[in-house]
């Protein structure tokens, strides 16, 4: 939470301190009280997403990368094998869609990498039995997630 924030819960608690200090003025009150009741519920619900905030993640973003790099050398490897298939072959289409790089998948957003997967594995159950001379099998290609 930024300063401004916890300022304004410093503020809201003041104001929850004065009510419950002075309970008497205001308890038989019905407005008031039907009020005050919405106000505690809120504060109790910001309480719960303030601690939920001051967690500390630290550990996803490596978790994360180490994630994204694995993909990528099963979807590298992969590609690889098709790549040879498809120069073999002398199939310049399926070269072409099939160039990827490692800087491809370092440099490309989430969404972008696992479409990326998307094509490679379905470039490589299109070519499965063709494959397996290169060492790609269903056991490979079920390895990449999709």
């Amino acid at each position: 939470m930024n300063n401004l924030e916890e300022n304004a819960i410093k503020a809201f608690n003041a104001i929850r301190k004065l009510c419950d200090d002075n309970k008497d003025v205001w308890e038989n009150y019905a407005p008031f009280v039907a009020s005050y009741a919405i106000y505690l519920t809120n504060m109790e619900e910001i309480d719960v997403n303030r601690e939920i905030q001051l967690r500390k993640i630290t550990g996803v973003a490596s978790d994360k990368n180490l994630k994204k790099s694995a993909l990528s050398e099963k979807a590298l490897f992969i590609a690889n094998r098709i790549r040879s298939f498809a120069t073999v072959e002398k199939d310049s289409v399926l070269l072409e869609t099939i160039s990827y790089t490692p800087s491809d998948f370092a440099h490309s957003r989430d969404d972008n990498m696992i479409s990326i997967c998307n094509i490679i594995l379905q470039k490589a159950t299109e070519n499965s039995t063709k494959l397996v001379a290169y060492g790609i099998t269903q056991e490979v290609m079920d390895d990449l997630p999709d």
